[in-house]
């Protein structure tokens, strides 16, 4: 039996808590938000979809340093 992943669940969290980014079905998404003024520090994961259900656990969580022009 073959199990085909229907999305992957994108969230962010940039200093408020984590919420949604992006459902996305292709890898290496981009982030188009603009980066702030001040050094920031982006937090990102992940969780796959089989329909409408979460499936497995939340990847391990990614940080990113932005701004800071």
């Amino acid at each position: 039996m073959t199990i085909y992943l229907d999305f992957a669940e994108l969230q962010v969290d940039r200093g408020d808590g984590f919420g949604p980014l992006a459902s996305d079905t292709t890898p290496n998404y981009t982030d188009t938000m603009p980066h702030p003024a001040a050094l920031a520090i982006w937090k990102y994961r992940a969780i796959y979809h089989i329909g409408d259900a979460r499936a497995g656990s939340w990847s391990e969580t990614v940080s990113v340093r932005v701004g800071g022009n």
